[in-house]
């Protein structure tokens, strides 16, 4: 069983959505073998279905070979009451999204024969070759669907009477009169959803405390229907932080140190950074201006250890900030301040200034010999250099100055990172993960730069670098979180490799 935990029930929806939404993509659905996907109702999945309207919307995401079952239905609701499930579900989802109507399977508690509409549900399922994904709720009871306390855990869909506690809670959507609410639904099975591919349930809220202790913590019974989700080899719970509120404090640190090395499919990280990077070694990051460095890796930075680590902006960036707001070259003074927000000291700086930046940017033997130069005296472990393209072509050069130099002979590792200007795709063999607080700061360091805001000096764009950085750190994987992509390399890959910035 894996277990999510996100600080809030928006970042949960969030991260369910998007589970969602790459599960699809990667299934590749088509009309002959669409993805099948069980869905729930209530007040948990509402926050999901507005993020799959948006997927949907914003062009991500396509329903059109999407086949879906809901869990339940209450007996003797008409489709058109309010209150039913069947009207939930089309007003809160299906009439926003582009899913075929004949691709929606939904129990039908007006039925003649409620048991013959029991055993067609069951056979539909089986026809389309059963269920991939079974999303759903609990109750405040640890019930899924409806199947409350007593109920088989190899049960299939059946009529179903609710226990009067279920009965007070749903009274809420009946203006409160508990007479309002019926006292029969049809409900899948345990039995049925424990035969989906995946199960995958949202819990949230302090209510829901002790349904989750007893989900994570208890022994398997039928008093506590979602404990079963311990015997399901691919279930997934994801929770917000005040439904932990009654487990053991090891049993989150456990699942919360999990999260920190897997992705959202649950596959290990391989990729973090002390795979590369040993307590000792010593670490130079190369800036090509005063601000790419926290631009490119402002998070890892502050992950890194300080005492093992030197900034080097190898130019002052005197040729890009507005001179008429300006009379003096505020760069280097804004480059300290941004480090300081990272808690870096003036120790942790130089300014290399190369002199090919006020020579009409033409490189020559001097600035080959001072890059050599410094490589020896500080003789680190690994340099960070930016191998993105900014648009008058200074990175370029700052790459192939390091490149073509003479690396010292300690050089482990050449790590290329991206400021503004560019994007990995599929080359990057680390990412350093950063939490909300984390890249906060990283933001602020960025806004330090204010002469850089908006950097509207040489190229048309006036989003600020601070602004277009969220989007570029979102996570993929990870959602709710941020990172920083990095190609590493050993120096002689470094050194045979050019890179075309056109």
């Amino acid at each position: 069983m894996r277990v999510i935990i996100k600080d809030n029930y928006d970042l949960l929806c969030e991260w369910v959505a998007f589970y969602i939404l790459k599960r699809i993509e990667a299934f590749k659905p088509t009309k002959d073998n669409p993805f099948v996907i069980g869905l729930p109702t209530g007040s948990s999945p509402l926050g999901v279905y507005r993020k799959l309207i948006e997927y949907y919307k914003n062009g991500r995401l396509s329903f059109v070979n999407v086949v879906t079952f809901n869990m339940d239905e209450y007996v003797n609701l008409p489709k058109e009451h309010p209150e039913s499930y069947h009207y939930f579900m089309w007003n809160n989802f299906f009439n926003h999204i582009n899913i075929p109507p004949e691709n929606v399977n939904m129990l039908d508690g007006c039925a003649k024969d409620l048991v013959e509409e029991c055993d067609r549900y069951e056979a539909k399922i089986k026809k389309v070759g059963g269920i991939e994904l079974f999303l759903g709720g609990v109750g405040v009871g640890g019930h899924l669907a409806f199947n409350e306390a007593g109920s088989s855990l190899s049960s299939r869909t059946r009529i179903k009477t609710l226990c009067k506690e279920t009965i007070i809670s749903n009274s809420r959507f009946f203006e409160n009169d508990e007479l309002s609410v019926p006292t029969t639904a049809l409900t899948v099975g345990l039995g049925t959803i424990m035969d989906a591919n995946e199960v995958l349930v949202i819990i949230s809220g302090f209510h829901k405390a002790l349904a989750l202790k007893k989900c994570l913590e208890g022994n398997i019974n039928n008093t506590w229907t979602i404990t079963v989700l311990q015997q399901h080899q691919n279930s997934i719970i994801v929770c917000d932080k005040p439904s932990t509120k009654e487990l053991k404090v090891k049993t989150v640190e456990y699942f919360s140190n999990l999260q920190k090395t897997t992705n959202i499919f649950g596959q290990p990280n391989h990729n973090y950074l002390s795979r590369f990077i040993n307590s000792n070694d010593r670490i130079v990051v190369f800036s090509p201006h005063p601000d790419d460095d926290v631009i490119g890796l402002g998070g890892t930075l502050q992950k890194l250890d300080k005492s093992k680590v030197l900034i080097v902006y190898m130019t002052d960036g005197s040729a890009a900030f507005d001179k008429k707001e300006y009379s003096y070259n505020p760069r280097k003074q804004e480059a300290i301040l941004a480090l300081k927000v990272l808690g870096y000291k003036k120790s942790n700086i130089q300014f290399l200034d190369l002199p090919f930046y006020r020579n009409n940017k033409i490189v020559t033997e001097t600035d080959y010999s001072m890059m050599s130069k410094f490589l020896e005296s500080n003789d680190p472990h690994h340099i960070f250099v930016c191998a993105d393209s900014d648009p008058n072509k200074t990175h370029l050069k700052c790459y192939e100055i390091i490149r073509r130099s003479e690396l010292n002979d300690s050089l482990k590792y050449v790590w290329l990172y991206n400021s503004a200007w560019g994007d990995w795709n599929d080359k990057v063999n680390c990412i350093s993960y950063l939490d909300e607080a984390c890249f906060n700061r990283k933001i602020l360091a960025i806004m330090m730069h204010d002469s850089q805001d908006p950097p509207v000096v040489f190229y048309d764009d006036n989003q600020p670098f601070y602004d277009q950085i969220v989007e570029k750190n979102r996570s993929i994987l990870n959602p709710g979180f941020y990172e920083e992509q990095f190609r590493v390399i050993i120096k002689d890959e470094f050194k045979s490799r050019v890179v075309d910035f056109e």
